[in-house]
């Protein structure tokens, strides 16, 4: 794993931002966690239709993760 990044339970059911690459991210509301710190995200608008949906990100590809206040 290239980036050390904290435990996210904490995070859960907040809105949060994921930045997988520089210049890729996603917004959602976190729902759910595992030991790999694979994320399991909703409410996460696609940016080609439009339309709301759940995303899982895999643990290594994710570089930071943010929480909207």
């Amino acid at each position: 794993m290239k980036y050390a990044i904290p435990d996210a339970t904490f995070l859960i059911n907040k809105k949060v931002k994921v930045i997988i690459t520089k210049n890729r991210f996603f917004i959602g509301i976190l729902k759910s966690t595992d030991a790999f710190f694979n994320l399991n995200l909703s409410n996460v608008i696609d940016e080609q239709d439009q339309k709301f949906k759940t995303v899982v990100l895999r643990g290594e590809a994710i570089q930071n993760i943010y929480s909207f206040k």
